[in-house]
């Protein structure tokens, strides 16, 4: 018998194609036509914001003694005025965090020196008064407010709440210059008065103005190469 002798093809390997190249597409147009204005959905006017409700419940009480002490209705001019706050069995800490609150939630109570605390307290470690200074800026309060009013309602002529914040931040740019020197320049009265105000009194002015027309503002504190304020 013969027997055929096994042939052995060489496998073929196909030689790999080139990778296709991404031909160059000549860069999209702007899609978008130019925009000259941008419309924003009117707002109704808002009511003034109280920002009470962020004060600890556990402080609250003590809060709404100081600050109705201290409020202008209660206070007749100048000079110290104590509050007793023996049924709050505060600690020291406990009321350095009731002025906090109050000063800071308050920016028309600007006439009180709240860095300037002076405290009577028990053997038990308890507070049972607290001392604090009204400045000779209380004078100034009725023209204060009016002012804060005047702006607060031209800004609500705007249509809406961008609007209304805007008008309130270039009125403090146009009519208020950075100084640091004033007796008032950490609070309202000498930004709307004086027109003189360091970052705090921008702060503090601007929080007022923005609660008023309903658009809640708070403060900030912190550092930005020195000791800093903003909103």
């Amino acid at each position: 018998p013969t027997t055929a002798k096994p042939t052995t093809a060489k496998p073929t390997t196909a030689k790999p194609t080139a990778k296709p190249t991404a031909t160059p597409t000549a860069k999209p147009g702007n899609p978008y036509s130019p925009v000259s204005k941008v419309t924003i959905a009117n707002d109704a006017v808002k009511s003034p914001v109280n920002l009470d409700s962020k004060v600890p419940q556990n402080l609250k009480a003590a809060y709404s003694t100081v600050k109705n002490a201290f409020s202008k209705e209660n206070v007749s001019g100048s000079g110290k005025k104590v509050v007793d706050l023996s049924e709050y069995g505060l600690t020291v800490e406990n009321l350095m965090d009731v002025v906090y609150y109050v000063q800071s939630y308050n920016p028309h109570l600007f006439y009180v020196e709240w860095n300037d605390v002076h405290y009577s307290i028990y053997p038990s470690g308890k507070i049972a008064s607290v001392t604090l200074n009204c400045t000779s800026a209380v004078s100034q309060y009725d023209a204060v407010m009016a002012k804060a009013k005047q702006i607060g309602t031209e800004a609500n002529k705007k249509a809406n709440l961008f609007e209304r914040e805007l008008y309130i931040h270039d009125w403090l740019v146009k009519n208020v210059k950075y100084d640091t020197t004033t007796a008032n320049c950490a609070n309202m009265c000498g930004a709307l008065i004086d027109g003189k105000a360091l970052c705090e009194g921008y702060s503090r002015t601007f929080q007022y103005l923005m609660n008023q027309i309903g658009i809640e503002t708070v403060l900030i504190t912190g550092y930005a190469g020195e000791g800093h304020m903003w909103n």
